[in-house]
């Protein structure tokens, strides 16, 4: 009898482990490489997110290697070859950094509504600059993102939490 009880008992914690758990995106404290496409012209850059704000280092197009965007709350910064410069608000310069940073920040805030498919997580959103969808895997980690224009899409690969 008390074989059979433990049994029981076993299975029911072993059954209870196998429960779906609601997944979050991950966007805070990671670190990551991604491919943009912005008015059909490629970049690459290394990323990171931390506190809210995004850093991207550019490595690609050779032009700007080296150059590293500092997009928060309220400032944009851009480094390059020892040079600080911080843009208006109204200015061209930071806009496909600007697009991603604020699809990223309306993600962090949690103004969001999840879709759930079989597989991965999403994220419709409509903003200033147009609507995005963001997908996430199932860990919560970011997997791409679209505006549905066609002016902005970006791959993310080796992203890493810290």
């Amino acid at each position: 009898m008390r074989k059979i009880i433990i049994c029981i008992m076993l299975c029911t914690v072993l059954c209870g482990c196998g429960g779906k758990a609601d997944a979050k995106p991950i966007l805070n404290d990671i670190s990551f490489d991604i491919n943009i496409t912005y008015y059909n012209e490629g970049y690459f850059a290394k990323g990171k997110i931390q506190d809210n704000t995004l850093t991207l280092e550019m490595k690609e197009p050779s032009e700007i290697e080296g150059m590293v965007l500092i997009l928060g709350e309220s400032s944009v910064k851009i480094n390059y070859k020892g040079l600080t410069y911080e843009p208006t608000e109204n200015s061209l310069l930071p806009s496909a950094a600007g697009m991603l940073y604020d699809a990223l920040s309306a993600v962090l805030k949690g103004d969001i509504e999840l879709q759930n498919d079989e597989k991965n997580l999403s994220v419709t959103k409509k903003l200033q600059n147009g609507e995005f969808v963001m997908r996430f895997s199932p860990s919560g980690l970011p997997i791409d993102i679209n505006y549905m224009s066609g002016v902005f899409s970006g791959e993310f690969s080796n992203v890493t939490m810290f």
